[in-house]
């Protein structure tokens, strides 16, 4: 069943995401508050500048999750799939469209090398030189493409 989305463009907003408050996306309605675009234009708590300066904000629980073990910083929160660290950046004063607070999940390392490195340049990963999924140490973390990550593990006898 095709519900009303976002007329950010025509039926299907930037995010394909269906009008606030209607839940099954049944009923044609005005501007969703729940597409990114429009958010960013309200100065929505998730935006990306907005969760880089969060994420600044909550470095001290961010470390705490971190202990050394030889020369890895090892990330003890929660891991995906993948077996990369999962931080979870929480809005203290923003909801969202549902009433929940707003938050935004990022793979660990990836935080680790935003807090002390700087933002990651658009379109680039962050490569581990020590080949842990787990490890958060700065020094560790370099930004690359995929092509230089892959040719990395190639060198390394991973793949």
């Amino acid at each position: 069943m095709r519900g009303s989305r976002c007329r950010a463009k025509q039926s299907r907003g930037p995010c394909g995401s269906p009008a606030a408050g209607d839940p099954f996306g049944q009923a044609r309605a005005a501007p969703s508050t729940t597409c990114p675009a429009e958010r960013a234009k309200k100065g929505d708590a998730m935006t990306l500048p907005n969760w880089r300066r969060l994420l600044k904000q909550q470095s001290d629980r961010f470390w705490a999750k971190t202990i050394r073990q030889g020369r890895c910083l090892i990330w003890t929160g929660a891991l995906d799939k993948d077996g990369y660290g999962k931080f979870t950046i929480n809005s203290r004063t923003q909801n969202n469209a549902h009433g929940l607070r707003a938050q935004k999940h990022i793979r660990a390392h990836r935080a680790a090398y935003e807090l002390a490195k700087g933002p990651i340049p658009p379109g680039k990963k962050v490569l581990h030189s020590c080949d842990n999924p787990q490890c958060c140490e700065p020094r560790h973390l370099s930004v690359g493409t995929q092509a230089e990550n892959r040719l990395d593990a190639s060198r390394k006898g991973r793949i």
